[in-house]
């Protein structure tokens, strides 16, 4: 038998998972968010933190829940946190992963030359879980590890990021909600007088803000991206807010990274490989 307190949302209004959790000594919290299964049991003197992620092929991407209940996750993956006394609140927020995200769409896409075209992609969120008002952070991991990939010309130049294939969605007809993902709309343009063929994209997350819109599905702000006409350079630019098409929404994090200017001019080998 399951408790579910009167503040657990509603799955069919919502997709909010995140948030403050009311937990007592001796009490299991259970959340289910996509692929990922997580469990928090609060003592008097510690909080215990397990969870395991399984495979999104064959895993429903769409369901989540947050339950209060006194059954245990079977896994490995626990930690200990101790302290004088727990205190009952507890919190969790929607992060944007720590490193930019290489997007391989499925099929390769050729943009022809003074073309553009709108991708809309997802990005796995991180979990952030604190104590103590907010004030102490226990832990922080993804909804579901992404792998490793090496971006760059050579070893010796490039960046360690992770790796994401997309479906590339041309259009939000069709867009599946996500709970454990962030959309972000990007808009490359082809401003050259050649063809290019889009193999992989360079997404900077870390640069990037998190919006929830009313169906409670999380975006980030747009980002383009335009490749110049000497071919060798690409300009890349940050707006300020998720697109039009996502509805209105509401600011949930800041970039983990800071960036000094919303409009960069990098060279195109570092955004699209």
């Amino acid at each position: 038998m399951h408790n579910e307190p009167d503040n657990i949302p509603d799955k069919q209004t919502s997709m909010t998972w995140w948030g403050e959790q009311h937990i007592e000594a001796g009490q299991h919290a259970r959340w289910l968010v996509g692929p990922l299964e997580l469990d928090i049991l609060r003592l008097e003197k510690e909080w215990q933190i397990c969870h395991k992620s399984h495979d999104e092929a064959g895993w429903d991407e769409s369901q989540w829940h947050v339950r209060l209940n006194d059954s245990a996750l079977e896994t490995e993956e626990c930690k200990r946190f101790v302290f004088k006394a727990t205190e009952p609140q507890l919190s969790i927020q929607p992060r944007l992963p720590d490193r930019s995200m290489v997007i391989k769409p499925n099929t390769p896409l050729y943009i022809s030359n003074q073309q553009q075209v709108t991708l809309y992609v997802g990005t796995p969120l991180w979990l952030k879980i604190a104590v103590h008002k907010n004030s102490v952070e226990l832990d922080e991991f993804p909804t579901q590890r992404p792998s490793d990939t090496w971006f760059g010309p050579s070893t010796r130049e490039g960046e360690l990021c992770y790796a994401s294939h997309t479906h590339g969605r041309l259009d939000l007809e069709g867009l599946p909600q996500r709970p454990h993902k962030a959309f972000t709309e990007i808009t490359i343009e082809n401003a050259a007088n050649s063809p290019f063929l889009l193999e992989r994209i360079n997404l900077p997350v870390p640069n990037l803000s998190l919006f929830q819109n009313r169906d409670g599905q999380v975006w980030t702000n747009s980002v383009s991206m335009r490749r110049e006409k000497d071919e060798s350079s690409a300009a890349l630019q940050f707006q300020s807010t998720p697109p039009t098409a996502a509805g209105q929404t509401t600011h949930l994090s800041d970039p983990r990274e800071t960036i000094v200017s919303e409009s960069l001019l990098r060279a195109f080998s570092s955004l699209f490989g």
